[in-house]
Formats: C-alpha cells, structure tokens, sequence
C-alpha cells in the first residue's frame, strides 16, 4: 500500500486502547497524529518511529506521523493540537477521543475536587475534541469520522472504580449503561440545517 486513507488523530496514544488503536490504524494505511500529555513526548516519539518503520504493523505501508502533545481538557491547547497535526500532515479525517483517566474511589469517599478533574479530563475533553475535529472536516468540506474509546469499564463497572462517574473519553456519561458516542461529519454549509429526526 503507497497511498494514505487519510489522516487520524489519536489522543491518549501513548498506552493501552490509543496505542493499540495507533498500531491498527497504521496496518489499515492511515497517517498519524499522536496525542498525550507532554511527558509522554518520548514514548509517543518511540512510537511513531516504530510505526514508521513498520514495527508492529503487518503492513508495507509506513505512516507520515506527528506527534501533538496537549492537555485535552484545555480549550486552546485542543484547537492549537488540531491546527498542528493540520499543518503538519495537511488533513483531519478521523478523530479518536481516546484520552481518559478512571479511578479507584467509591462515592462515600469520592471528592468534588476528584469529581471535577474526572469530568474535566473524561468529559470535556472528549467535547473539546468533537468540536474542533468537527469544525475542521467541514471547514476542509469531505466530511469524517468522530469516535469516542471507551475501555470495558464503560460496559460494566467495577468494584470502586467511579460508578457514577463517566467511563475515559466522556463516551459513556453517568451509570455505565448507556451508548459511546460514534459519529460522522458531512460536509455541510452553515445555512443548510441538518435534518431532523421524524417522530
């Protein structure tokens, strides 16, 4: 394979499901832009020079990679990472809100402070994330692909693992019970209404 899919920007990729998402979507041809807190800068650089080596991937394709650290839950940081992997790899064509954090706390000890940061880093990043990615693909007017991960604890809870609390990437609000979001982006001017749902 010699030509990209597209590009994908990936937060949370340093470990876990955004790793693993990263190493996928390299085997399935797409460009990379890989996302994490600033002092994950070396582990996403290993990454992405293992990626364009062929590392893991089972592919003879080699992604263009770049990397865009940034705390998700800051607004500006979040426009500024878009505009970055933009620049550098020339389109956003899919956006993972995988970045997320869980805790081992039960509601009787659980604090506002705690409660706050969750929902600032599970929750409005994964907002900012949709957002932004969204007004990207329609401003580049081909439309894309929003995705919010969720580990399986956004399926079934665990014992002392935030219950009431929202699953990593702000999929899944509140019990655990409800759907991650997936969504797509048409391209669409901003006069055009989107169709409303019939009853």
């Amino acid at each position: 394979m010699s030509q990209s899919k597209g590009v994908a920007l990936i937060t949370g990729s340093a470990q876990g499901i955004g790793r693993a998402i990263a190493i996928r979507l390299a085997q399935d041809g797409f460009d990379l832009a890989l996302n994490d807190l600033p002092g994950k800068k070396e582990v996403l650089e290993d990454l992405a020079a293992e990626l364009r080596r062929g590392g893991e991937s089972e592919s003879s394709y080699h992604p263009r990679t770049c990397i865009v650290t940034c705390d998700v839950s800051k607004e500006d940081e979040v426009k500024s990472m878009i505009d970055t992997a933009v620049d550098a790899l020339g389109s956003l064509d899919v956006m993972i809100a995988n970045a997320g954090i869980s805790g081992m706390v039960d509601l009787l000890s659980e604090t506002l402070e705690g409660w706050d940061r969750m929902m600032k880093i599970n929750g409005t990043s994964a907002f900012l994330c949709y957002k932004y990615a969204a007004i990207q693909m329609v401003k580049q007017g081909r439309g894309g692909r929003i995705i919010g991960a969720s580990s399986m604890v956004g399926i079934q809870g665990k014992r002392l693992e935030s219950p009431l609390g929202p699953e990593p990437s702000g999929t899944r609000l509140g019990p655990r019970n409800s759907h991650a979001l997936i969504g797509s982006v048409r391209p669409t001017a901003p006069s055009q209404p989107w169709p409303r749902p019939t009853p």
